[in-house]
């Protein structure tokens, strides 16, 4: 038996468990304090997202490039079609690493233009 009567580590095991108690807190403060950082961040952000589209406007979507093989099945044409249709000016396009790209909205506003224009000629005859 110990000479102060108890276990011969029990002093030591109640000062480990002090420390490490103590470096617990300390963590937990640090974190605290980061996680308190990140959600002040976060609601700058928003603020700042909410003032973007604050007048009830709608966000852009992000447009979205086609291929040669997308096009011509959204507009039921062959590919062969989609390349007259570019050397004749009728669909903008874009070539980027030899691959020949549509962007989704132009093509929209290509069909939109032309229905018009059809529905013009058809309704003055």
């Amino acid at each position: 038996m110990h000479a102060t009567g108890g276990a011969p580590f029990e002093g030591i095991e109640q000062r480990y468990q002090l420390k490490t108690m103590s470096k617990y807190n300390e963590l937990k403060t640090k974190d605290d304090a980061w996680m308190q950082s990140v959600h002040e961040r976060i609601d700058r952000l928003s603020a700042m997202i909410d003032g973007i589209f604050g007048d009830g406007a709608v966000p852009p979507k992000e447009d979205v490039y086609l291929c040669d093989k997308e096009v011509a099945c959204m507009l039921k044409v062959s590919r062969r079609t989609l390349g007259e249709y570019r050397s004749n000016g009728t669909l903008p396009y874009y070539v980027l690493g030899g691959k020949v790209l549509y962007k989704r909205s132009e093509i929209e506003q290509v069909l939109e233009r032309e229905y018009r224009c059809v529905g013009k000629t058809r309704g003055s005859g």
